[in-house]
């Protein structure tokens, strides 16, 4: 199953070229991921609705949103994995070189995988550190310590949702993730809403109903995801002989994504750097601050998707040796994404 990207490289004679060879791929492949992420974004907004009514007080809001930070965080700890593995699965794709793309995909969830043993550990011991070095104490720091010590475990999950997801849409699948991330929503959604108030026949947790519910909707999203890779979705199947460690993949997979993930890591320190010093302030501020950086973050959105397309079609049009198709996927892209976001 060829992506849309792949299509256009291989065929001058297609509908896209129609379109000047580019804008029907750019808008196939970012629609699903722009909707993706704004599920994604609305797993936090489910939290903070279930916490603005269910669970009273200052102290469960500005927790909150330490929490979505801390989130965010936490899933970019695998960007060297997956920027990495959006990039070297485009391009061998490009080329015609699904299995090679493949083999690629079972070394990142090698990588994936250490990672996320290392991402455990280090937010199970460090935890109630970090929530302290954010200056967020008392009720507050509590509600956020019980919380992330749930969500803890469910880091592998995360993992296989960011590794697998970036896979697919490099491949060309964009509707996977969309689909995961919805499943991932209603799950959240209606399992934290069943345990914070105890409805039916849950038992009523309150604050902690929102953890599992937030840790119930990865483990749904990831097993969808991984399912879908073990059967070969798109060319890229998972196996135990593709997981053997083989240099130099991991080498070329990192080489490219650690400073992606430079990058995206060095943001997220600059976030909570300034997080800190809101949180500061008072639990007011902090939970103001949690409301407010919900309804900003969705200006944020449209960015992501088109980025993600234009990764997607410059690697598959240059593992195709079509540079011009690259260059023009990259400003369309830039210009369109600039556009929404205006």
């Amino acid at each position: 199953m060829s992506s849309p990207a792949t299509r256009v490289s291989r065929s001058t004679e297609s509908e896209f070229v129609a379109m000047d060879g580019v804008m029907w791929p750019m808008f196939w492949l970012a629609t699903p991921v722009l909707i993706e992420t704004v599920l994604t974004t609305l797993v936090g907004f489910v939290d903070t609705y279930l916490t603005g009514h269910f669970v009273p007080g200052e102290a469960p809001m500005a927790a909150i949103g330490l929490m979505a930070y801390s989130l965010w965080l936490l899933g970019n700890m695998f960007a060297a994995v997956s920027i990495g593995t959006t990039a070297l699965v485009a391009r061998f794709v490009g080329a015609g070189k699904r299995n090679l793309a493949g083999r690629v995909v079972n070394q990142a969830f090698l990588c994936g995988a250490l990672l996320a043993a290392v991402a455990v550990w280090l937010t199970w011991s460090c935890g109630p550190w970090f929530v302290r070095s954010m200056n967020l104490e008392g009720a507050a720091g509590q509600y956020a310590v019980e919380y992330l010590s749930i969500v803890t475990f469910v880091l592998p999950c995360i993992m296989v949702e960011r590794v697998g997801i970036a896979a697919l849409r490099a491949a060309g699948d964009t509707f996977s993730g969309f689909l995961a991330m919805t499943l991932v929503n209603v799950v959240n959604a209606v399992v934290g809403m069943a345990l914070v108030t105890g409805w039916g026949a849950a038992p009523k947790l309150g604050w902690r109903g929102l953890a599992f519910g937030t840790a119930a909707g990865h483990v749904v999203g990831a097993g969808l995801i991984l399912a879908l890779l073990l059967m070969g979705r798109c060319g890229m199947r998972l196996t135990w002989k593709g997981l053997r460690p083989n240099r130099t993949l991991i080498y070329r997979l990192l080489r490219v994504g650690v400073p992606g993930a430079i990058d995206v890591l060095t943001i997220n320190g600059c976030h909570l750097w300034f997080l800190g010093i809101v949180n500061g302030l008072g639990t007011l501020a902090a939970a103001a601050h949690s409301l407010t950086i919900r309804v900003e973050s969705i200006a944020y959105l449209p960015g992501g998707a088109f980025g993600v397309s234009a990764a997607t079609m410059a690697g598959q049009y240059l593992g195709a040796n079509d540079r011009t198709r690259a260059r023009q996927s990259i400003w369309a892209n830039f210009a369109v994404g600039a556009i929404v976001m205006s």
